[in-house]
């Protein structure tokens, strides 16, 4: 349920979006009024949004899970096990590194997919975070901040932050 939501908004998003760059540009840079009415301008801009929109959010989730499926099972250390997971997005400087985001009982781990060059995979012990908070990147609330013991701060997209979150408290 939690991709379809995903696909659906990252959709809804991006229509949005060629939807009005579509409408601006025919508003903006059409040569002859008589040409097209402001009618089908908006109608041509309503359109794309939605077959934009909907084309590009069924792409995404089939690609979110083929690059799901891509990401190697995580080695675990003797009893350790895994308390929670999600597919996320690692902030690496200003790179953004795709894969999933693991809760061990002793640590937190980033595996990144195969698809990225290079591999990543950032691995913290319980101990050595101070704190779980959230932040927003791109005007969206979806992300969660781990603040370390050496004042590093690492910076992860993923779904249902608040959960994460809940996990550390």
């Amino acid at each position: 349920m939690k991709m379809k939501k995903y696909q659906v908004r990252v959709g809804l998003f991006f229509g949005i979006f060629v939807g009005v760059f579509f409408m601006l540009k025919d508003l903006l840079f059409v040569e002859d009024s008589k040409t097209k009415s402001l009618f089908t301008i908006i109608f041509a801009g309503i359109f794309t949004a939605i077959f934009c929109g909907i084309f590009f959010g069924y792409v995404m989730g089939k690609l979110a899970i083929k690059l799901a499926k891509s990401i190697k099972d995580l080695e675990l250390e003797e009893s350790e096990k895994i308390l929670f997971s999600s597919l996320a997005n690692y902030y690496k400087g200003i790179v953004s590194v795709g894969g999933k985001l693991f809760l061990t009982s002793k640590r937190l781990v980033f595996k990144s997919h195969k698809y990225n060059f290079p591999n990543h995979e950032l691995s913290i012990t319980i101990d050595d975070i101070v704190k779980v908070d959230r932040f927003k990147r791109f005007g969206m609330n979806n992300g969660i901040s781990v603040l370390c013991k050496n004042d590093k701060t690492k910076k992860i997209i993923v779904e249902e932050p608040e959960k994460w979150i809940a996990e550390f408290k």
